[in-house]
């Protein structure tokens, strides 16, 4: 924590700690975009469409939720960002374009899900230079700016989180030839919120009802979401398996 520290007191002292900040998020771009190039020469999908799928996505995550926020505080705190709040929406908004320009809805969630998560790893690291985002005061952790103490490096946590969650969903994957079979977004759905409802209990932030944040709930409504998408999902495969057994059975006897 004291190497840590160190760079975060020299930004603070030079006044580069917003330079440090948007870096993480360019960082962030970058290996969302790697994982669109990946998908566009892996899975052979139309690089024009691909792209064009995934600019609105993205844009739809890093804005959607900024203008959700602004409503839910009352119209009161319009340049908050949680990107977090926007990957429960990413579903519909995938099938939604897969429909419109002709691409696998299985494809496009399993984009997102990669991509957004990729984006939020270095993304999560970079909130340690402003300090928006900090856990309760810890005598070793790293220093917030905002907070002017040293709190508990719960983006860090976060970080490692979101990281654990996008290597298990790449060997899952990886298990199936890395053949999209839309249960990608609901297990990312899932992992997350409940990981991100257990750090909100870290954060030293307002809570609302028993030691539960705004975003608590908000995370837990996403692992819900994602549970009901992957029970679905499961569901229509399971059918779609056993009546093409039923079917290839029937066909043996004619």
């Amino acid at each position: 924590m004291d190497f840590i520290n160190s760079i975060i007191l020299k930004q603070i002292e030079q006044d580069t700690y917003k330079a440090a900040y948007n870096m993480s998020g360019t960082i962030g771009q970058i290996l969302f975009w790697l994982v669109v190039v990946w998908y566009v020469c892996r899975m052979r999908m139309n690089p024009l469409k691909t792209i064009l799928v995934a600019y609105m996505g993205f844009w739809f995550t890093t804005n959607w939720n900024g203008l959700l926020l602004f409503i839910l505080s009352g119209f009161t705190v319009g340049d908050r960002v949680n990107l977090a709040v926007a990957f429960v929406y990413l579903f519909p908004v995938a099938w939604l374009l897969a429909k419109l320009f002709r691409l696998s809805w299985r494809a496009v969630s399993e984009l997102y899900a990669f991509g957004i998560l990729a984006f939020h790893i270095p993304g999560r690291s970079g909130c340690i230079f402003t300090g928006c985002c900090y856990g309760y005061p810890c005598e070793w952790g790293i220093y917030s700016l905002l907070a002017e103490e040293y709190v508990f490096p719960v983006v860090l946590l976060e970080s490692l989180m979101t990281l654990a969650i996008w290597v298990f969903l790449f060997i899952r994957t990886g298990k199936n030839d890395y053949a999209p079979d839309g249960k990608t977004m609901p297990w990312m759905l899932l992992l997350y919120g409940i990981g991100r409802f257990c750090t909100e209990f870290l954060r030293d932030n307002e809570k609302i009802w028993l030691g539960c944040s705004d975003i608590s709930f908000h995370a837990l409504f996403m692992a819900v979401i994602g549970l009901i998408l992957l029970i679905c999902v499961s569901h229509k495969q399971s059918r779609q398996k056993t009546e093409k057994i039923s079917c290839s059975v029937a066909q043996s006897f004619l």
